[in-house]
């Protein structure tokens, strides 16, 4: 399989990365008639549990600047996600989030996937019911933090997906009984990330979270340093496994391969070379 570029800068400043990177997709981007920004809200709680605001406000506006000095269509422009089940009301956690006000400040909506219409569909092994967004928009920006999971080892660019799933899949793929788990959360990660396909990933590793996804869950705040992007998750999950392995101990001695999610990605999308970048 060909290599997968994937940039990468060690920095404390989002606004020029992530700007610089989407200068690189200008075309694609004038070319997309509907344009969906995914960010990772999971709960009430603030980076590094969810996007940092910097990096959707430079999504915002780069896309502003962009189709404001073209003369083709300005596109619809949404951002979308669905809180995690046990977060509480997700229309309350999304009506006071920290990205609502930058939604605000672009007046752009921001949409809970949860409460949106869903689709069934039929993966390679199992079928699930996602939101129906994922197929009307055609042009989805991804914007996960890379942070430790206490059942996916990590997430981030592959994971960033999980928010399509519905209420009912997603409490599905955590619930147990006994030890065994009423649907594989690693096959349905990868799975889903062959019916949702983001154009391109921008990940947050300036600040992470080891232990676990978010601070409730007993998340530990570290600073890591990073910005990465590309176009292939499983490229660039690849490279923010071995960005974590600095600060978790946990993770050494394993390889990205190690982490189920992954493998189950790489044998259904391909397990590229990361051609890593400094951009």
């Amino acid at each position: 399989m060909r290599a997968s570029t994937v940039y990468l800068r060690k920095t404390q400043h989002r606004t020029s990365f992530v700007k610089k990177f989407l200068a690189l997709h200008e075309e694609k981007l004038l070319g997309a008639s509907r344009i969906l920004l995914k960010p990772n809200i999971v709960s009430y709680e603030e980076y590094p549990t969810t996007t940092h605001p910097e990096v959707l406000r430079s999504c915002l506006e780069f896309l502003h600047e962009l189709f404001g000095k073209c003369e083709s269509e300005v596109p619809e422009i949404v951002v979308a996600d669905g809180p995690a089940p046990d977060a509480g009301d997700s229309q309350k956690i999304l009506k006071e989030h920290p990205l609502r006000e930058v939604c605000d400040e672009f007046g752009v909506p921001l949409v809970d996937l949860l409460r949106s219409r869903m689709r069934k569909v039929r993966g390679k092994t199992m079928s699930f019911r996602i939101a129906e967004q994922a197929f009307t928009f055609d042009f989805i920006i991804s914007l996960p933090v890379l942070k430790a999971h206490k059942v996916a080892t990590l997430t981030g660019a592959l994971k960033n997906q999980f928010g399509f799933f519905s209420r009912r899949d997603r409490v599905l793929f955590h619930m147990k009984i006994g030890k065994r788990r009423l649907k594989d959360i690693h096959r349905g990660i990868a799975e889903i990330n062959t019916v949702v396909r983001p154009k391109i990933f921008i990940v947050d590793a300036v600040r992470t979270l080891t232990k676990a996804n978010e601070r409730r869950h007993g998340g530990v705040v570290m600073d890591l340093g990073y910005m990465l992007a590309g176009t292939h998750p499983v490229a660039l999950d690849t490279v923010g496994f071995s960005l974590l392995k600095k600060v978790m101990k946990e993770l050494e001695g394993m390889n990205a391969e190690d982490v189920p999610h992954i493998k189950c990605s790489a044998e259904l999308l391909g397990m590229p070379k990361a051609e890593i970048v400094e951009l």
